[in-house]
């Protein structure tokens, strides 16, 4: 059986947000000239805020208003 350590979902949830930082970057949800990605973009963007919003609460960490 595998640890339980919450040091395992935090480092995930890092690369994670390594990763969606890099997809941001290289597809602006906002000016997005692609028809795919312009419908494609915000769709990733909700899953990953649904993501961050679950696992922070996993963690009990309180989510910010805004960032």
């Amino acid at each position: 059986m595998e640890s339980l350590e919450l040091s395992v979902v935090t480092h995930e949830l890092f690369e994670l947000c390594q990763k969606f930082n890099s997809f941001y970057h290289k597809y602006p949800i906002l000016n997005e000239s692609d028809p795919r990605n312009a419908s494609a973009a915000p769709v990733a963007a909700e899953t990953f805020s649904r993501t961050m919003v679950a696992a922070l609460d996993l963690l009990n960490i309180p989510v910010p208003q805004r960032m």
